[in-house]
C-alpha cells in the first residue's frame, strides 16, 4: 500500500522510524520526490516494481537495490 494511503497514525510512525534511521521522514522524500536514505533524485526508475516500492518506503531504486540485496544475502 502506497505511503499516501495508510492511516495517518501509520504514517506518523514510518515518518519517525525514517527520521531516526536516515534524518528525515518519508513523506518529506516523497513530497521532494528525492530518495529518504541518499536524498538523490528518485523520479525516474527502471521497473515498475521498484517505482511502487519507492511510492511505500521513499527509497531509490538504487537504495532499494542495495539494501534488498543485503537482507536476502544474509538469509
Amino acid at each position: 500500500m502506497p505511503f499516501e494511503d495508510k492511516h495517518p497514525a501509520i504514517k506518523f510512525l514510518i515518518d519517525q522510524n525514517a527520521t531516526a534511521v536516515y534524518g528525515r521522514p518519508t513523506s518529506g522524500a516523497l513530497a521532494l520526490n528525492i530518495c529518504v536514505s541518499c536524498t538523490e533524485d528518485a523520479s525516474s526508475f527502471h521497473s515498475e516494481i521498484a517505482k511502487r516500492e519507492y511510492k511505500i518506503s521513499g527509497l531509490c531504486e538504487r537504495c532499494q537495490d542495495e539494501i534488498f540485496n543485503d537482507v536476502t544475502q544474509e538469509q
